[in-house]
């Protein structure tokens, strides 16, 4: 998918009618991807500001290019980004500059912030964001939606409820026929190796 952001064409039409559904259709949207039960990864390059960082926030994984730029100018329009998903990547003190300034920032920036998790030379973000779904994948889907729910339940949780719901995870995707393969292959290879 590709997302440059808003576009200013349509928002300065709104009727309250077509206002009252493009809400409608962000919530859809945003919450889908934020709920999603597979992890998602934004492979960003260029541009990436406004709604396109909006729905980097909300993926679990970001991929940046050394081109890229991020941030939020809509609000220099008054208008506002999604701010929750935002600061608990990157912390309050950077996502208050970032939503408060419109500011835009490097792919450097973006890096030393937290805002990517990547940085890789333009041209090849989309294959290094695909690199690690195959690697993601490569741990069954099983244990990827797992982990998935973990990283959205977990930090929610005091330490003791985390405990309690990762072990009670654990116990569930240890006896996965999948995994279970897996893990007498790789003890019988290292049981061969000795």
């Amino acid at each position: 998918m590709f997302c440059a952001g808003l576009d200013l064409d349509f928002q300065s039409g709104f009727t309250q009618e077509s206002r009252a559904t493009y809400a409608e259709a962000c919530l859809r949207v945003y919450g889908t991807l934020l709920d999603y039960p597979k992890p998602t990864i934004a492979a960003c390059a260029g541009p990436t500001l406004g709604g396109g960082c909006d729905i980097a926030v909300f993926c679990d994984i970001r991929v940046g290019a050394d081109n890229g730029v991020f941030g939020f100018p809509q609000v220099r329009f008054g208008l506002t980004p999604y701010f929750s998903p935002l600061w608990k990547i990157v912390g309050l003190s950077q996502a208050k500059l970032l939503t408060l300034t419109g500011e835009r920032i490097d792919a450097a920036e973006a890096l030393r912030i937290g805002l990517i998790d990547r940085l890789v030379p333009a041209g090849q973000v989309v294959a290094d964001a695909t690199r690690l779904a195959g690697a993601i994948a490569a741990t069954t889907t099983k244990t990827a939606v797992f982990n998935k729910e973990l990283m959205r339940r977990s930090p929610a949780m005091d330490p003791i409820s985390a405990l309690s719901f990762e072990t009670m995870a654990y116990r569930e995707i240890i006896w996965h026929p999948d995994v279970v393969e897996r893990v007498s292959a790789a003890f019988a290879q290292v049981r061969g190796k000795s």
